[in-house]
């Protein structure tokens, strides 16, 4: 009777609820990958993430890893290790790492995420699979794998003992039974989803039991928070109470296709459907109410792709991923919601009339005003309220387009159009009082700004100067452009702002920013020139914002400027110091100090103190790229308000969720001549697999190996990957750090010399904040052998060889030299000795020979004469060998080298003869015989 009841109430809330649709839209900005951004294929089943950071995308044509930004493919291949199958219906990520892929008939893989290499489990591996067709995939403890299949077959994979145990349900009329998806509870049954209803497996009596009422073509099946399981398939969407084993359907997705749930860390609830699109429901109403359903629209760029999806995914980030069938991967941030944005809804007549909003005010009353090109919106209880020009303009508006919204001190709402003057709201009749050229000779009736000064003064800006405006006595006076000095600068005035303790007014026109003394009246120009650094960045003023008595920021086409209003000093901020874009539509300040500015380009958050900007785009939440001139508003509340062209985003500063920690940098590839290479070559040990370049710590290389490259990402943060800024260094190498954006993240080092590197990466997120500089691989560079240590000592102990030859060489020729001296001084002393005794020996012996003559003629007795004749002819002989000494000492080179035959006798004869006398004074005898 309780579960009837039970029943009926979900029933009841259903139909109650049909038809409701919230107001406020669940902003959803997606980013699209499809094969053209690198996907192996655009249907894609399941999502998961690895330890390190990196995404896992099965598809029905082989799996990819996902770094960000490039995508990497595991595919079937029948020559080498690889994932068994293409198409993968499921995966696994366990609690130690381990990530399983379940293929459609291939069997079951487990990948290694440090090698990239799969482990496959077949009707042919050991363990052995004998039903290789899976549909599903889990696990009740790391080392048991529950597997699901057709045939209404069941496998449990003993990973640690390396055994299978196949179990069977027996369906009714033999129909083909496949469990399309499983889920243990708490008493560790195990719940199956099969196409013919919901069924338990006892795994401790291993007996099926099938649940009777349930649903058929069972696809999905999860916990919700209250313990009861969420059970989608292709009938619709349904909650069963494990207690009372009743299924409680959702009307609103009767017959809907439902191919998969996610609770996400909110505990909001989305759906994906098949044919349908998405649906949502926030946490506070989470399996009460009514679901949000969310579609395809050809007018949404970065909406759905389209509205058959397959698979939901939440990241450890928070990052939501959506599979389609055909049209690629979602991602959506849902940090989005806290930018609150809002839009035209065609089928929801209580969003805002129109998307291009170009003023907005929260009034004293805390209501809402948000004008558009189409009109003005109030935001009431049950939605925005419109209002569009009256016919016979007597109570509604004179003109659709709002240019400017003001609350003045006494709570009066003014409204400036663009073409229909001035009005005034009056809340006791909901009509409009308008005040134009005609009627109270305002200047015009394009009012793009309103402003009050303390005496209740209304300032108006328009396309003809600038206005002062007495709402109470109606008195009008008009400061327009003369050649005059003292006149404003231009008649096309943008913004007004009332600085009260300077008693002026600040405009911005399309000439440069004036200031209005209240005083006296006299106008003082700030204009650009950009040979003075001390001036605006351009003339076009586009927005202001009086930050104290001493300090004005003025937006401009050109940047932001800050203006001392004492020294007149300017300090210019431009997109060379880190904007976005230079066009500054809008500038408030939260209490924080942040100046918030909107752009062409997207929303900046800028900290006058330190300088740093942090950077919004659509896939943080806001409403487009492109903000409108003057659209802003900040609530006494502190909360801010930013128009564009696709809605408003309205969100308190001081709450906002942003990252608290950067990302994390990480090698995604090694590059060897711009090519991608695997580390096993370049690995000092090939005992084991080599780890892919993400999880290696060293690489060895040689010289000749030429160009070596990396690639680089940056993981583990929810922030858009597109707005990292990366700094890179080669340690050993590189001095200071390099910096690369997201398009260039890759790097090469040509003809590294031998040596110890180590790689350095840091990144920056939009935040401004800078991760830990990270070695991520130690580099070793090895010469040529002809550069080696053991050459390099050789090529040392030759030179020393060659240089003691030398060396030994000069000192032998030296010592030869000196020798040589020593001889020639010798042979010098000799010669002199020759000379001198030469002179000293002929001088007596001529003094001898010159008597002989005498004695000769004198002494006529034949002993005599042979005798004075012997002496004289030995003393002639003497004298010859005394002449030939001499000359040989004075000319060397006149020595006799050749000889001629000489008669022998007559010398033998005359040497005996000269030696008779002798031979008788010693008593000896001599005789010749020849």
């Amino acid at each position: 009777m309780k579960a009837i009841k039970t029943i009926i109430k979900y029933k009841v809330i259903s139909l109650l609820l049909l038809f409701h649709t919230s107001s406020l839209a669940l902003p959803l900005y997606l980013d699209t990958y499809t094969n053209e951004q690198g996907l192996s294929q655009n249907s894609i089943t399941c999502s998961t993430t690895d330890e390190k950071g990196f995404h896992w995308f099965s598809t029905q044509g082989g799996l990819n890893r996902f770094d960000g930004y490039e995508f990497k493919h595991y595919k079937f291949n029948p020559s080498q290790s690889s994932i068994s199958g293409n198409w993968i219906t499921d995966c696994l990520n366990l609690e130690n790492g381990q990530l399983w892929f379940a293929t459609t008939s291939n069997g079951l893989n487990l990948l290694n995420t440090e090698t990239g290499s799969f482990s496959v489990f077949n009707q042919y591996s050991t363990p052995s699979i004998t039903n290789q067709r899976i549909s599903t995939i889990t696990y009740n403890s790391p080392e048991t794998i529950w597997i699901g299949h057709d045939k209404g077959q069941l496998t449990r994979l003993n990973t640690k003992t390396g055994t299978t145990e196949l179990f069977s349900y027996q369906g009714k009329n033999q129909l083909n039974v496949v469990f399309k998806d499983m889920l243990f509870d708490d008493k560790k049954n195990l719940w199956l989803a099969s196409n013919i209803g919901l069924i338990k497996f006892d795994s401790k009596t291993n007996q099926f039991t099938y649940i009777p009422n349930s649903p058929k073509q069972l696809w999905q099946l999860k916990k919700a928070p209250n313990g009861k399981f969420i059970i989608g398939g292709k009938t619709g969407l349904s909650v069963f109470d494990l207690n009372t084993l009743a299924f409680y359907n959702f009307e609103q997705l009767k017959n809907v296709w439902v191919t998969d749930v996610l609770i996400d860390d909110e505990k909001n609830l989305w759906v994906s459907t098949y044919g349908h699109g998405l649906y949502y429901q926030t946490k506070d109403i989470l399996l009460s109410k009514q679901f949000q359903q969310l579609t395809y629209s050809p007018n949404l760029k970065h909406g759905l792709a389209n509205d058959h999806l397959l698979s939901l995914y939440q990241d450890p980030k928070g990052i939501i991923w959506i599979g389609t069938d055909g049209y690629g991967l979602h991602r959506y941030d849902k940090r989005q919601i806290q930018f609150g944005h809002q839009k035209h809804q065609s089928n929801n007549s209580a969003s805002i009339s129109n998307d291009f909003v170009r003023a907005i005010l929260k009034d004293s009353n805390n209501i809402l005003w948000v004008g558009t090109r189409d009109g003005l919106n109030k935001h009431t209880d049950t939605g925005f309220k419109h209002y569009k020009a009256d016919k016979n303009h007597n109570i509604g508006l004179t003109n659709n387009n709002i240019f400017s919204l003001y609350e003045d001190a006494n709570k009066r709402i003014w409204v400036g159009t663009y073409g229909g003057g001035l009005l005034l709201y009056n809340p006791v009749n909901d009509s409009f009082s308008a005040f134009t050229m005609q009627s109270h000779q305002l200047s015009s009736n394009r009012i793009y700004a309103i402003e009050g000064d303390h005496i209740g003064n209304l300032w108006l800006g328009s396309n003809e100067g600038l206005t002062r405006f007495n709402p109470d006595t109606l008195q009008v006076t008009h400061f327009k452009y003369s050649a005059d000095k003292n006149s404003i600068s231009n008649n096309t005035v943008f913004s007004i702002t009332y600085d009260g303790e300077n008693n002026a007014i600040w405009a911005g026109t399309r000439v440069g920013l004036n200031k209005f003394s209240l005083n006296d009246e006299t106008f003082t120009h700030y204009q650009s020139d950009l040979k003075k650094p001390n001036s605006l960045t351009h003339d076009m003023v586009t927005s202001l914002h009086l930050q104290d008595k001493n300090t004005l920021w003025v937006g401009t086409f050109g940047g932001l400027n800050k203006l001392n209003i004492q020294t007149n000093k300017v300090i210019n901020i431009t997109e060379f110091d880190g904007l976005l874009n230079d066009n500054i539509f809008a500038i408030k300040q939260d209490s924080s100090g942040y100046l918030w500015l909107s752009s062409n380009q997207g929303l900046t958050r800028y900290a006058p103190q330190t300088q740093q900007m942090q950077h919004f785009l659509p896939a943080n939440g806001i409403q487009h790229h492109s903000f409108i001139l003057g659209a802003a508003f900040q609530a006494n509340d502190g909360e801010l308000f930013f128009g564009g062209i696709n809605g408003f985003n309205q969100f308190d500063p001081l709450k906002l969720t942003l990252a608290t920690k950067p990302p994390e940098p990480v090698i995604t590839d090694l590059l060897i001549y711009n090519q991608s290479v695997a580390t096993q070559q370049y690995i000092k040990t090939n005992t084991q697999a080599a780890k892919l370049i993400s999880y290696t710590d060293r690489l060895f290389f040689k010289e000749e190996d030429g160009v070596i490259g990396f690639k680089f990402s940056a993981l583990n943060s929810a922030e858009p990957p597109s707005q990292y800024q990366y700094a890179y260094k080669l340690a050993g190498l590189d001095k200071q750090f390099l910096y690369a954006n997201k398009n260039q993240r890759q790097v090469s080092y040509s003809q590294l010399p031998a040596g110890s590197y180590h790689f350095i990466v840091k990144v920056k997120d939009q935040y401004g904040q800078w991760s830990d500089d990270k070695t991520m691989v130690a580099l070793t560079v090895t010469p040529p052998w002809w550069k080696n240590n053991v050459a390099y000592v050789t090529y040392i102990i030759i030179v020393l060889f060659i240089m003691w030859l030398i060396i030994t060489a000069r000192y032998r020729a030296k010592v030869a030299e000196q020798a040589n001296l020593k001889e020639r001084e010798l042979s010098s002393l000799k010669t002199q000795l020759l000379d001198n005794v030469s002179h000293e020996l002929k001088t007596p012996l001529s003094l001898i020979l010159a008597p002989l003559d005498s004695l000769l003629k004198s002494h006529k007795d034949s002993d005599t004469q042979q005798k004075l004749a012997m002496i004289q002819r030995n003393s002639h002989k003497l004298l010859d060998q005394i002449n030939q000494l001499l000359q040989l000492s004075q000319r060397p080179s006149t020595a006799v080298k050749h000889v001629t035959p000489y008669a022998i006798n007559p010398v033998v004869e005359q040497l005996i003869e000269d030696f008779t006398p002798l031979f008788k004074q010693k008593i000896l005898r001599s005789s010749l015989k020849i």
